[in-house]
């Protein structure tokens, strides 16, 4: 009897202890879920954990404590692979009460470490891939660099042939200038030189006279004929123009199929034998009759701006105004008027 009492005993000592056993590893198990939760809530509100994690991981967590991010660079890690809170998904409780109340809070330090390892794994990724980014980066700037230092040699090369370009324009540009300043004075040059010959060939025309309607006729002696006219037109100084006339010629070739007369140009060697000649034929019958007609010599130039005075004279003459022409000059009531 006194055996099986014993027996009883210890049986009932066995499941008291089990029985105790179950209810700290459970108790052990609601606090690590409620750690692991406040943890959780810690990391997702980047607020530190409660103090009974510190109290019960002994320090174990300070530095985790310590690392602030934000959900969106750094996500929590799953406490589970199912993603749940609750202590059995934590440590299932039937494996802690066969392990024991110390291999529950050696495991949940396990799966704190595991999971900072996680993290710190996860930061060294980053930092791994920030240092090649940064790695191209240096590579770049170096390229960009060389690049950069290249330009501004082409830049400088550029420079300096633009810089010698403009040395040879501004050359130029003076060489220009010069002649055009050269060239302005070779103008009045050649204008005086032109008004020069124009004088000294008005002045040797003035011995000159033309006549227009004498008959053209083979092997003509043109002379003969026109010294015969001039002794016509003065008979009281007939024997003074027997060899007044030098030379006397057709004026301009021979047109082609033309039926009219050339006119005759007579030089005289005396001016005053010519202007004689000249104020005879103003108002002469005889040339009338003849139909013949005496004309000044004068130059192109002359000529040309007598042609554009002309019209002027004539309008102020039939206006009564007082109006004739000099050469290449012209005057209307004493004063002298230029081609408009």
């Amino acid at each position: 009897m006194g055996r099986g009492r014993h027996k009883r005993t210890m049986e009932s000592q066995r499941k008291q202890v089990a029985s105790d056993a179950t209810r700290s590893l459970a108790s052990a198990t609601t606090l690590m879920a409620a750690n692991a939760s406040s943890l959780t809530t810690a990391n997702n509100h980047g607020q530190a954990s409660e103090p009974v994690l510190h109290d019960n991981m002994h320090g174990y967590i300070d530095h985790y404590e310590t690392v602030h991010h934000n959900s969106g660079d750094y996500p929590p890690l799953p406490l589970s692979s199912e993603g749940s809170s609750s202590p059995d998904a934590i440590m299932p409780a039937a494996k802690l009460t066969r392990m024991g109340e110390a291999w529950g809070i050696e495991g949940a330090t396990t799966t704190i470490l595991k999971e900072f390892s996680a993290f710190t794994d996860n930061i060294n990724k980053r930092l791994d891939t920030l240092q090649g980014m940064m790695k191209c980066n240096s590579i770049e700037i170096a390229d960009i660099k060389r690049e950069m230092k290249e330009n501004t040699k082409e830049i400088i090369a550029i420079k300096n042939e633009f810089k010698a370009v403009h040395d040879d324009v501004m050359a130029v540009r003076n060489q220009v200038k010069e002649q055009s300043e050269q060239r302005v004075k070779d103008n009045e040059k050649l204008t005086a030189m032109g008004l020069r010959v124009t004088r000294l060939e008005d002045y040797s025309r003035r011995q000159n006279l033309k006549v227009y309607g004498i008959e053209e006729k083979e092997q003509e002696n043109l002379r003969e004929v026109t010294t015969r006219l001039c002794q016509e037109l003065l008979p009281e100084a007939r024997d003074q123009f027997a060899g007044a006339i030098d030379v006397a010629h057709r004026l301009g070739p021979r047109k082609s199929g033309s039926t009219q007369s050339r006119g005759v140009i007579m030089r005289f060697l005396y001016r005053h034998d010519r202007d004689r000649i000249w104020e005879a034929s103003k108002n002469s019958v005889l040339l009338r009759n003849r139909h013949l007609k005496f004309a000044q010599d004068w130059s192109p130039e002359v000529r040309e701006r007598r042609r554009q005075l002309y019209p002027m004279v004539a309008r102020a003459k039939d206006e009564g105004r007082t109006a004739y022409l000099v050469a290449g000059r012209a005057f209307v009531d004493g004063k002298e008027i230029f081609p408009s």
